[in-house]
């Protein structure tokens, strides 16, 4: 898409179904669906058609859920199947019921680690799904029935694991280290460390954009910095005022003109990464809310965000943003569009009153009457001027006054 600026957004639902603080959202690749988990062990599927709820998913058992995602497994079902992760280091799937519905079905239960499922990610290309929790990397085979058969899993290590993501086609997947300050990447097949680097500053989160050249890093210091991969010196850094030391998301839209972040002042913003500029904070929850949740997706000029409350103070609600319709397109008429009838009863007068002037000034021309028939005479004279009125183009007249333009 042509760079035609940032739009605004403008609030376009409120959702409500959460007891406890968000953690994860995600929307489907064609916009239809949200995913939504929380600290109170469900996981909720949005419409977002009409911002309703669809279904609910509840695994108390199992603990917060704290990471989502879908997890397509064939090209023609964008939302055909998803997964979450929970807090006992659970993995859950789940398929559509059939093409086109809202609901999904179980599909798998799956134990990763022995700590918390911190994030997932999945990759079309191969039908891979990786996890981090408890210091460990796990990858994941995913038939079209939603069932996991571990590929790799990484030795443990002494530090948190923050984010995840495939690139390269999903060839290749990164890890993020919270305390470390690392990046680790890896080649899956055959497996084996591509390169590892570390940052000046701590990762709270991260975010791979989807061309793969942004790394978006939460530095849970003074804000946010850009990377390229493999990552070394930040590109661009987006300074905001820290007042809570938790991790904060980050994402960015998929034709990378956006960047949304999390807040811990009820505010998200929302960053332009092609000018790195800050272009509008989102109105979440009151001053000093924690919103940690946040995702964005774009198509074809088409934005759609969503904010997710994690405060325990602050109802835990959702939020989904959509461009402000001040800021939409206006129709404008072809200049070769039809006439309108009252451009028409204007036309039809112009001729007329052309037709009476032409006609009176024949009339004046006349020469004095001398004939022995005047009565004849007039008649004749009459007669001229009305044939010489009627050969008059109405085309030519009507460019007189009303010019057209191509």
């Amino acid at each position: 898409m042509s760079y035609k600026g940032i739009p605004s957004f403008e609030l376009k639902y409120t959702l409500n179904g959460h007891t406890k603080p968000i953690n994860g959202l995600a929307i489907s690749a064609d916009r239809s669906l949200l995913l939504s988990g929380a600290d109170d062990a469900s996981l909720i599927v949005w419409s977002l058609e009409n911002g309703q709820q669809t279904q609910k998913i509840t695994v108390p058992f199992h603990g917060p859920i704290g990471a989502v995602v879908w997890t397509p497994v064939q090209d023609d079902a964008p939302a055909g199947a998803f997964a979450f992760g929970c807090a006992a280091g659970s993995i859950y799937t789940y398929i559509q019921s059939h093409a086109g519905s809202a609901n999904f079905d179980f599909a798998s239960l799956n134990t990763a680690n022995v700590g918390a499922v911190e994030s997932l990610a999945f990759d079309p290309y191969h039908r891979r799904l990786a996890s981090i929790g408890a210091g460990c990397l796990n990858i994941y085979d995913m038939d079209i029935n939603g069932q996991l058969k571990l590929l790799k899993s990484t030795p443990k290590r002494p530090f948190i694991p923050r984010s995840v993501a495939f690139f390269d086609r999903g060839k290749n997947v990164l890890v993020c280290f919270l305390e470390s300050h690392e990046i680790t990447a890896y080649e899956i097949d055959p497996w084996s460390m591509k390169w590892s680097h570390q940052l000046p500053t701590r990762i709270g989160n991260a975010s791979l954009s989807i061309d793969e050249r942004t790394l978006t890093v939460s530095n849970l210091k003074d804000g946010i910095d850009t990377y390229s991969l493999p990552p070394r010196q930040p590109l661009r850094s987006f300074r905001h005022p820290i007042s809570s030391n938790v991790p904060l998301s980050v994402c960015s839209t998929q034709d990378g003109a956006l960047m949304l972040a999390g807040s811990d002042d009820g505010s998200p913003r929302l960053f332009d990464l092609r000018l790195g500029s800050l272009t509008q904070t989102l109105p979440h929850s009151h001053v000093g809310g924690l919103v940690q949740a946040v995702t964005a997706y774009s198509h074809n000029g088409y934005y759609l965000l969503a904010t997710g409350a994690s405060d325990i103070r602050s109802i835990t609600d959702i939020k989904v943003w959509a461009e402000s319709k001040a800021d939409q397109p206006v129709q404008v008429q072809s200049k070769r569009a039809f006439l309108s009838f009252t451009a028409w009863q204007v036309i039809v007068v112009l001729l007329a009153s052309i037709a009476m002037q032409m006609l009176a000034s024949q009339i004046l021309a006349l020469p004095v009457l001398t004939s022995s028939s005047p009565v004849a005479e007039v008649k004749m004279a009459v007669s001229k001027a009305v044939a010489a009125s009627k050969s008059v183009s109405v085309s030519n007249a009507v460019a007189r006054y009303i010019p057209f333009h191509d």
